[in-house]
């Protein structure tokens, strides 16, 4: 597929990179020559300098043949407008990268031919809410309408799981769940019954959303409620944060080293304690009691100081969650007892699965997409039609490329953690997980 993506900053670079390895032929658009340069060099697109919304800009780039033009510069209005122009131009789809809220009324059903708006600090401030409401795990992922949930966890010393055999672990915590993944080290497997847990290890687990806090109580990990969250850095996540958080009950500090940020979040956010400082001064930490809060979430735009304010939280809070841009430092933080979120990748996921769904004009498409571990497993969620050629047979009687996983079905309102016995039927919700490269379709799953 030809895609053209409009503005070479973190997201537009990160998706080039990203569909290009998936083998779509890319088109990068930007102003600045040197970026566009490094861009061409660096990945194996095409790149152009320009205008992003100029229209001859575009009739070079040859976005009325193209299958896809995605905006993501800084700018929502820009991208708006890119969107428009190629529209005009012929482009099949558009996407385009809309950070301010009031403009999701505006434009909402398509209204200027949007096929899709990404927000990704909105899509940020959504993961921190899951995580703040599950302290213990690393990472939640919701699945199938919020039926089921994909629950990172780390394998502490000498917990239930250090030295289990998957095969005993419904006898050890009397809840149906599947590990679907387990990480050790820089190595990712999809684990049989044989498997051993071993400390250190971090785990990926299915299981019915209902369930969550049952697995936390017989994991012995704790459950305490988040009643006060300490925020570092007054941004967008952190405006759409709090608002989530107080609407849910939760006492709300933020810290910021601007006035002029203080002020405008004063206005924003009537209900939180806003504090004008700065959140790596350890003296003013203390005396705004960051040690008696219940997590600390650091969201300012620099990644180094992000992580040396969750260093500092991590012994002192229960819950640590730290923001970063850069990639490379979101894969080795993960797994460290650190909770990081990386919006770019965030934003990159949604639109790999919108292409993946645009791949195929048939079948059983992606309905959801989620990364592990540098994308070297995904997890997948498909509604299943009559397309799926292994509709009614017996799962162990289903010829699967290897490295694929059956982790769960949702049929109506019912969870089933799935054994040979089962049968995938039409309008079931399948979450797959997958070390293959590239499925597009459920049917891609077969051998």
């Amino acid at each position: 597929m030809k895609i053209v993506i409009a503005g070479a900053g973190k997201v537009g670079l990160e998706l080039a990179k990203q569909l290009s390895e998936e083998g779509h032929n890319i088109v990068v658009i930007d102003q600045d020559p040197h970026t566009v340069e490094r861009a061409v060099n660096t990945l194996d697109i095409l790149g152009i300098s320009g205008n992003c919304a100029g229209y001859e800009v575009q009739r070079e780039a040859q976005v009325g043949d193209a299958d896809l033009f995605i905006a993501c510069t800084g700018f929502d209005e820009l991208n708006i407008l890119c969107c428009m122009i190629a529209k005009k131009l012929g482009v099949a789809e558009t996407i385009s990268r809309v950070r301010n809220p009031e403009y999701y009324n505006v434009f909402i059903g398509g209204e200027l031919g949007l096929s899709m708006m990404v927000n990704p600090e909105r899509e940020a401030a959504q993961e921190i809410f899951r995580l703040l409401k599950n302290p213990s795990a690393t990472s939640v992922e919701p699945f199938a309408n919020d039926r089921a949930e994909l629950v990172g966890l780390t394998v502490k010393k000498d917990s239930v799981l250090d030295g289990l055999k998957l095969s005993n672990l419904y006898n050890s915590l009397q809840i149906k769940l599947l590990v679907c993944a387990v990480t050790r080290g820089e190595g990712l497997v999809i684990p049989d019954g044989d498997f051993i847990l071993q400390e250190g290890d971090g785990l990926y687990v299915t299981l019915p959303t209902a369930d969550v806090e049952n697995l936390f109580k017989a994991l012995g990990l704790t459950k305490k409620k988040v009643k006060r969250v300490m925020i570092i850095g007054g941004s967008r996540i952190a405006v759409y944060l709090a608002k989530d958080l107080t609407a849910a009950g939760v006492k709300v500090k933020i810290v910021d080293k601007s006035q002029k940020v203080c002020r405008s979040l004063c206005e924003a956010l009537p209900k939180c304690d806003i504090i004008c400082g700065d959140g790596t001064d350890q003296t003013l930490m203390e005396d705004e009691g960051a040690d008696k809060t219940d997590a600390i979430v650091s969201l300012t735009d620099i990644d180094e100081q992000n992580i040396i304010i969750s260093l500092y939280a991590g012994g002192r809070v229960g819950k640590v969650i730290a923001k970063v841009n850069n990639v490379s430092y979101h894969f080795m933080l993960s797994g460290g007892g650190i909770s990081v979120i990386c919006p770019k990748l965030i934003t990159a996921n949604q639109i790999a699965r919108y292409v993946r769904g645009m791949v195929n004009d048939a079948g059983v498409r992606v309905g959801k997409l989620y990364r592990l571990l540098k994308g070297r497993a995904e997890v997948l969620e498909f509604a299943v039609t009559a397309d799926f050629k292994a509709v009614g047979v017996q799962i162990k009687d289903i010829k699967r490329r290897q490295g694929v996983l059956f982790a769960c079905i949702i049929r109506g309102d019912v969870y089933i953690t799935p054994d040979g016995n089962d049968r995938i039927e039409i309008g079931d919700r399948l979450i797959v997980v997958s070390t293959t490269e590239h499925i597009d379709d459920l049917n891609d799953v077969l051998a």
